[in-house]
């Protein structure tokens, strides 16, 4: 029920912004210029945070599983 009375605020509170003129400012280039610098700034901290890794099948470090950790079948 907390959900659906949620949902029903964010409704009301999407489509109030609706009318009172909200999409005008998609319009603007000061919209456009902000969105990408967003994006780049999105693609910075994706390469600063975890990087761009290569595809390189032959460096790849999978840890491996040891004997005793695999599973025992459930037919003994």
């Amino acid at each position: 029920m907390k959900s659906a009375f949620i949902t029903l605020i964010i409704f009301i509170a999407i489509f109030a912004a609706l009318k009172a003129g909200a999409l005008d400012i998609i319009g603007s280039s000061a919209f456009h210029y902000f969105s990408f610098a967003l994006f780049i700034a999105v693609f910075a901290a994706t390469y600063f945070l975890i990087g761009f890794q290569s595809n390189d099948t032959e460096q790849r470090n999978l840890p491996t599983q040891q004997d005793s950790e695999r599973e025992v079948s459930d037919d003994k």
